[in-house]
């Protein structure tokens, strides 16, 4: 007994068995803010504590999609330090009801490609719009213009027939004058 509470039932000593505890290697990692991607804290003898007696927090906000190896602990951090861009987090372990112990600190960059990709896209869709209006612009230029030559063709077979009519006319009246 301690502090009043029985800690194990020793009556059937021939199934325990004593392991040993996990151990944390010091966490210093570069993480992306918005890339979505899992932490890795690595250590040893992770395997000897069942999955969800693990707690494992950073800026005290809980890590999702635990999954554990013998050495190595992924986990995806919250969604939280997607605002933190350019500050430092705390990583915390707690296992079962033990105190919360700081293993390392997740150092939260810009994820440049969350903003260089908008940039690039929005970019290349204002090109696209311009090179569309200029198309355009020509497309109807050169039809406008196009529609002039035939307008300007039908005068001109026009005057030509009308000259040709006068011309007609005029032999008409010579040879009816003779």
């Amino acid at each position: 007994r301690l502090d009043g509470e029985t800690l194990f039932n020793l009556q059937d000593t021939e199934s325990l068995q004593a392991v040993a505890d996990p151990v944390f290697n010091p966490v210093s990692i570069d993480y992306a803010a918005g890339s979505g991607e899992q932490i890795i804290i690595e250590g040893e003898n992770f395997l000897n504590v069942l999955q969800e007696d693990y707690n494992i927090t950073v800026n005290g906000q809980p890590c999702t999609d635990l999954s554990i190896t013998d050495t190595r602990i992924f986990c995806t951090p919250p969604d939280s330090l997607d605002s933190q861009a350019g500050s430092t987090a705390a990583v915390m372990v707690q296992i079962g009801d033990g105190v919360p112990v700081v293993i390392g600190d997740i150092n939260i960059s810009l994820n440049l490609i969350i903003i260089i990709v908008p940039v690039v896209v929005g970019g290349f869709l204002i090109l696209l719009a311009i090179l569309i209006t200029v198309i355009i612009c020509c497309v109807c230029g050169y039809v406008r213009r196009k529609s002039k030559r035939v307008e300007l063709e039908r005068l001109k077979d026009k005057v030509t027939h009308e000259k040709e009519k006068e011309d007609l006319h005029q032999q008409v009246e010579n040879v009816v004058s003779q």
